[in-house]
């Protein structure tokens, strides 16, 4: 006969959990009726998968799913199909791990209520509680006294409510990056913050706390879990020559996966306060999208009103158009270069607004736009002529029979109006043109190629413009040769000659009759060396050498990521001197010690002294958290420094991170200190589609 222990500890090797098995087809073992379902013991239990099962009748193929537990005591009632765990009670169900100082089973609904010092763990995610109803199998259920980690993030709440296997809301809560979960150098609070478990962060209404101390609100966060950092905060305090005292701020924000932008706002001494936003989107095909960039201030050094307003868009629909925008005003040259801390690049004295469609077929594209063009003129941006519209036509190259050669023409159809840059009135000009063309291709052998091109323009306007002179009705042709020959794997070279004529009107002639010569030689993947120069046919000197145009030589070295190093020349045929030179060589890597330095020569002769830049910067890492650059430019004519560079960027905490950059060029000189919150995350849009992509 079995001693009453050793009946006890056969019961609990085999009861049952309803909708829950272990292993398809295992044999189920049923306690003797006269066995009683209550069973202490100080010896800890463990119910496996091989012993927990649920009646045959009750299992489906879906259901057929390990479940271990383990506890101190255990407590089985067979008639209500409850499991009571006391005292290091682990639950283990697929990748579902609980951990509690009590549980209590329904092993038929999969339900689970346990108290005190909860773990609850999926995957890679982590929560901590102190009472929780939980379901296995849904994954659902609520959480009191909660913290939760999710990736870097870390959430800590009143409790937290998991409507379903990815979504969790935490009550009355924070979230941080910062490893001091429980006195984190930063905290964004918020009454309900929705997380989509590995994916975003949603909340409404948040204040975000530096310490205990409450110092920005922001009204909605969107927020990514799975790319690189971003700090939604950028404070940027210094000192300039231009600006007096400043200090400039950038609030990021994030709206959804494909939608985020900055609003700016700069607080300048000398020139007040300039608002700034800067807007991206992008849709889910990755190649519609777009970006506002707007910037007011009013100079309070001039008393003027400066702004900028940049925004650009492009689309695809279906295969076969595309849509491209851009909208651009601008007040004033010099504001891209005062306000060109937000990165978005100086502009040059003519801007253009338009919007194109652009739609392509096998053999031939169809582009119509409206455009406009304004140039500087008097110290303000004015209307210099206005396409409405601009229609242009183009084929493909086709082959000509089965032969290298190959055709195409293009067709351009506009009305323009022209206004006052030109000093005249408005009016309107109507222009037709036509453009057919040939080239051909020929392999003379195993290292030469010959290629040939012959292009005609045909052009007829009912008025004259400023930018056309002579005859409304313009005939004239250009062709080109090129031949291109390789030596071998490591030297090749191009011959090329371009000559152009216009066949009608006072001002017909030859319009261009050039050769020119480029030679490229490589060294394995190491060094590459372009030279390149041309001879001018055209209004001929007695001085031959005056024919020729300057040689160009541009070297590039790579050696490795930690060594490389560029030379390019400049070297004046006709006046037998050097114009210009630039050398720069760079060591170490971006991310440690490094150090480069640069030689900038410029022939400045006859409007003063040749010009000799020295230029240099080294840079390393004093610890982990401190990093120290410096760079100068030095005049070796003038023998004066005309620019210093001095960078100190620094780990704060984990979480914050500081850098001092002092610079002075010339007279003038600024001071800053940006000091930026590790905080959030990027999304894939921030990384801006190219300049190209917005251009027809």
């Amino acid at each position: 006969m079995l001693s009453r222990k050793s009946t006890a500890l056969l019961v609990w090797a085999v009861f049952f959990f309803s909708g829950i098995t272990a292993v398809c087809g295992a044999e189920i073992i049923t306690p003797k009726p006269e066995v009683t379902s209550e069973i202490l013991s100080a010896e800890k239990k463990a119910v496996t998968s091989e012993t927990l099962l649920a009646p045959k009748s009750e299992i489906t193929s879906e259901e057929k799913i390990p479940v271990d537990c383990s506890a101190d005591h255990l407590e089985y009632d067979e008639e209500k199909g409850l499991v009571n765990g006391k005292g290091n009670v682990k639950i283990t169900y697929k990748t579902t791990v609980i951990t509690a100082d009590e549980v209590k089973f329904d092993v038929k609904s999969s339900d689970i209520e346990a108290k005190g010092n909860i773990t609850l763990k999926e995957g890679e995610n982590l929560i901590l509680g102190e009472y929780v109803t939980f379901n296995m199998k849904s994954k659902t259920g609520h959480i009191d006294k909660i913290q939760l980690s999710n990736g870097p993030w870390y959430f800590k709440g009143l409790a937290i409510e998991k409507p379903d296997e990815k979504n969790a809301s935490i009550i009355e809560g924070y979230a941080t990056t910062c490893k001091d979960k429980e006195h984190p150098h930063y905290r964004m609070v918020s009454q309900r913050i929705h997380v989509e478990i590995d994916n975003v962060i949603e909340s409404w209404n948040v204040l975000l706390y530096i310490g205990d101390i409450p110092v920005f609100y922001f009204p909605y966060i969107w927020k990514s879990l799975k790319s690189s950092p971003k700090s939604p905060i950028s404070i940027t305090p210094g000192i300039s020559g231009n600006e007096g005292a400043f200090v400039k701020l950038a609030y990021n924000y994030e709206l959804s996966e494909y939608m985020s932008g900055a609003i700016l706002l700069d607080l300048m001494a000398k020139m007040g306060i300039g608002y700034g936003l800067q807007q991206n989107y992008r849709f889910q095909d990755g190649v519609t999208g777009g970006y506002l960039y707007a910037y007011y201030i009013l100079d309070q050094t001039t008393l003027h009103e400066r702004f900028r307003v940049d925004f650009d868009h492009s689309s695809r629909i279906g295969k076969n158009l595309s849509i491209v925008g851009r909208l651009n005003f601008l007040s004033d040259e010099a504001l891209t270069k005062d306000f060109y801390s937000y990165y978005y690049p100086v502009i040059s004295r003519n801007i253009r607004s338009y919007i194109a469609a652009s739609y392509y077929e096998q053999f031939f594209s169809i582009v119509t736009a409206v455009d406009r063009q304004d140039v500087y003129k008097d110290g303000k941006y004015q209307l210099a002529n206005i396409y409405l519209p601009t229609l242009n036509f183009s084929t493909t190259a086709m082959a000509i029979g089965t032969t290298n050669a190959y055709w195409n023409v293009g067709a351009n159809l506009s009305y323009y109006m022209l206004d006052a840059a030109a000093s005249v009135s408005k009016y309107y000009v109507l222009r037709l043109g036509l453009s057919p063309s040939l080239s051909h291709t020929l392999k003379l052998d195993q290292a030469n190629t010959l290629s040939t091109s012959f292009n005609l323009s045909a052009v007829t306007q009912n008025k004259p413009d400023y930018n056309y002179i002579g005859p409304l009705d313009n005939l004239s042709y250009s062709f080109a040769v090129n031949l291109h020959s390789v030596w071998n794997m490591n030297m090749d070279a191009d011959l090329y000659h371009n000559y152009s004529q216009k066949l009608t009107g006072n001002y017909g002639g030859v319009l261009n009759n050039r050769l020119t010569v480029r030679m490229n030689l490589r060294v394995g993947s190491f060094i590459s060396n372009t030279t390149t120069t041309g001879y001018n046919f055209l209004n001929p000197y007695a001085d031959v050498k005056k024919n020729f145009d300057n040689l160009l030589n541009y070297m590039n070295v790579f050696i490795s990521d930690e060594f490389n190093a560029s030379l390019s020349l400049q070297y004046s045929i006709a006046e037998g001197m050097m114009k210009s030179a630039d050398l720069f060589t760079n060591i170490g890597k971006p991310t440690g010690a490094k150090a480069s330095f640069g030689i900038n020569y410029l022939n400045n002769k006859p409007y003063g002294l040749d010009i000799l830049d020295l230029t240099g910067s080294l840079a390393m890492n004093l610890n982990d958290d401190l990093r120290v650059e410096y760079g100068a430019r030095f005049d070796t004519t003038l023998i004066k420094f005309k620019e210093h560079r001095i960078a100190v960027s620094t780990n704060i905490t984990d979480c914050w991170y500081g850098d001092i950059n002092i610079s002075s060029y010339n007279n003038n000189y600024s001071v800053g200190f940006t000091l930026q919150l590790r905080a959030f995350k990027e999304s894939a849009l921030d990384r801006k589609l190219s300049p190209e992509v917005y251009k027809y």
